[in-house]
């Protein structure tokens, strides 16, 4: 099992779907409906900031790597508790000018990441149940990715591969570490893994005799959001193009971490 870093939202992409179709939410809610505190950007009048806009980067919403800490190993802030800090006027990690874009929701694209674990936590808020564990239970689980977890604590250290960086040519090891935005980057998991994955994404959502999603869900999330702001980027998930045709994917770096 490895880092993926941000190839990690495509498994937060799954999990939003599979909490829509279990009724939890819908993409359309306004994110304050399902959050235990209140986000009002401070550089816009009267936005609504949705689901829909946190998974298609059109939130507003600015990552601020400043005010995103790394940690020796998991991080030691709850997921909620670190983004009511970079959100809510007043926190450890806010700050008004550089958390936020000045435009509305759903008009302009800006990857983010800050974004991307405020989705995460949405679902949590409104299933009641941890992000990592609905994640788990509702993708992995079912898709039998026992080599797959969110956090350095699902593993024996042992067993995972330890990011390296390549300077003054020589290999030099980076050891583990986590942030407490997980879910936009430090899911660890096996090649084997992510081929069932992406093998269920490729069917319809569909792997064996297990559904981790239907077929109209996988197709609503392999859509354009909000093809005025970007017709590229879907619920996460973004087209581009690779050797001369056009695929589905998603990319990711970190600290001794590349990922396709």
């Amino acid at each position: 099992p490895f880092m993926l870093a941000s190839v990690s939202k495509t498994v937060t992409a799954v999990t939003v779907m599979q909490a829509e179709l279990d009724n939890h939410l819908t993409l359309d809610d306004p994110i304050n409906m399902h959050l235990p505190f209140t986000i009002d950007n401070p550089r816009t009048d009267g936005e609504v900031i949705t689901l829909r806009h946190l998974v298609s980067h059109t939130s507003g919403i600015r990552d601020n790597w400043s005010q995103m800490p790394y940690a020796d190993g998991d991080s030691p802030y709850a997921l909620g508790a670190y983004l009511e800090g970079y959100l809510v006027e007043g926190g450890d990690w806010y700050n008004a000018t550089e958390n936020f874009y000045t435009y509305m929701p759903g008009t302009t694209n800006n990857y983010g990441n800050i974004a991307t674990a405020l989705a995460g936590f949405v679902v949590e808020s409104a299933t009641g149940t941890p992000f990592d564990d609905y994640s788990q239970q509702m993708v992995l689980d079912e898709l039998n990715m026992s080599h797959s977890g969110w956090h350095l604590e699902d593993f024996d250290p042992a067993t995972i591969a330890m990011p390296y960086e390549y300077t003054n040519g020589q290999h030099d090891a980076v050891g583990h570490f986590g942030y407490p935005d997980y879910p936009d980057g430090q899911l660890r998991s096996s090649a084997s893994d992510m081929a069932r994955f992406l093998a269920a994404i490729s069917n319809q959502g569909q792997l064996d005799q297990t559904a981790i999603l239907s077929a109209q869900s996988t197709a609503d999330m392999l859509t354009p959001q909000f093809p005025d702001a970007d017709n590229s980027q879907f619920v996460f998930w973004y087209e581009s193009t690779l050797a001369d045709r056009a695929v589905i994917g998603h990319g990711g770096s970190d600290q001794g971490v590349a990922t396709e």
